[in-house]
């Protein structure tokens, strides 16, 4: 026989009416694993800019430390506002992240 209980007096459930009425800036950030962003720079400006990202990681960028990175290049062309974050996977097909973070943050 289970004797355990939940004390529901412990609990907190943030309410979103309540949080809304706050005025607390909100934090939008989206993952996507892009199995490269090769040739995909419009298709990633067109997500952030629509979403209102703050924050973007993109998963598999398929970009290597030998790779001239125009992708990105072209990203902070655009988007002049953020700061990218990337680690590629030297040597291999595949691999690598890129986080692209507004300038606010």
């Amino acid at each position: 026989m289970n004797t355990r209980s939940v004390n529901a007096a412990n609990s907190i459930y943030p309410s979103t009416v309540e949080s809304a009425k706050t005025n607390v800036p909100r934090l939008s950030l989206a993952v996507w694993n892009a199995q490269s962003i090769n040739r995909k720079a419009a298709m990633i400006c067109d997500i952030i800019t629509s979403n209102r990202l703050d924050i973007f990681a993109i998963t598999e960028t398929w970009l290597n430390s030998e790779t001239n990175n125009i992708a990105i290049v072209e990203i902070l062309n655009i988007l002049p506002d953020f700061t990218v974050f990337h680690i590629p996977r030297p040597n291999k097909k595949g691999g690598g992240i890129a986080l692209f973070v507004h300038s606010l943050f």
